[in-house]
């Protein structure tokens, strides 16, 4: 009798997440908020510096054109959440 495709799927191999070193969803830390830790290559790391800075730049400019109070807080939220993750990456010298 075959087994079932969830059983196939999966078998002898590691799931994508665990293959890639990715956070367990269902674990949060106290109060909520996860920790994630994330390898990246040198180049990855570069790409990624590289788009979030860009994304910041048209952030900027969204939250200046942006008329609701509420909505303008929350982007800012965003921004400074993203500084921190391109602070986190580094200059990219070296």
């Amino acid at each position: 009798m075959p087994r079932p495709a969830a059983a196939r799927r999966g078998a002898g191999r590691a799931a994508p997440a665990e293959r890639r070193g990715a956070r367990d969803f269902g674990a949060a830390a106290p109060g909520g908020a996860e920790d994630m830790n994330l390898e990246l290559t040198a180049e990855e790391s570069e790409v990624l510096r590289d788009v979030l800075q860009s994304y910041l730049s048209d952030l900027g400019t969204e939250i200046a054109h942006t008329d609701s109070t509420q909505f303008r807080e929350g982007l800012k939220h965003k921004k400074a959440i993203l500084l921190r993750i391109v602070a986190a990456l580094g200059d990219g010298a070296g």
